[in-house]
């Protein structure tokens, strides 16, 4: 229950309102009210939550499925074509990617091909530096005793010559026949 005066105009009480209301009654009301709002917002929750996972895997799905071809793509594998056919961005990030595949792929060729001609360039190169060092160790192995041949004959030339002017104005003596002799056996052995 609750009383209220009833005022006039200038502030006399003129009246007293009383109320009398039975609040298990209200209460039980109210239950009622939230116990069906409560069940409603259940329901709505339900429908936003089947929805949301609706949506999700058709967003997640494609933006997974593009994931996988990117490592595939980043292992190096440019064979697998991306085919997701959709009309939103996600389909066009799929056409960027497939794009970027073939992109990718005819680039690695195309540096495979250039390192396979400078790899048989670079092993041509190596080829011919061996070879130059093996005919260079020859030609040295070869000089080295030509050239104290050719030294060792020019000396013998020089000492014929000089054995023959002296034999020519008849000044050769024993001597000089006997260290002839003895330098020429020594040069040739």
């Amino acid at each position: 229950s609750a009383f209220a005066p009833i005022k006039t105009s200038d502030g006399t009480i003129d009246g007293v309102l009383e109320l009398d209301y039975n609040v298990d009654v209200f209460y039980q009301h109210m239950y009622q009210k939230a116990l069906v709002l409560l069940l409603i917002l259940t329901f709505c929750m339900l429908i936003i939550f089947f929805v949301s996972m609706i949506v999700s895997k058709k967003i997640t799905k494609p933006i997974i499925m593009l994931t996988d071809e990117a490592n595939k793509i980043a292992n190096g594998d440019f064979d697998s074509v991306i085919d997701i056919v959709r009309d939103d961005e996600i389909g066009s990030l799929a056409i960027d990617f497939e794009l970027m595949r073939q992109k990718v792929g005819q680039l690695m060729q195309s540096l495979n091909a250039k390192l396979e001609f400078s790899q048989e360039k670079l092993i041509q190169s190596e080829k011919m530096a061996s070879l130059g060092k093996l005919v260079a160790g020859v030609a040295h192995e070869i000089n080295t005793p030509i050239g104290v041949a050719v030294t060792g004959i020019s000396d013998i030339h020089r000492r014929i010559r000089t054995i023959n002017s002296k034999v020519n104005s008849k000044a050769l003596s024993k001597r000089d026949l006997k260290e002839f002799i003895e330098d020429a056996t020594e040069g040739a052995n």
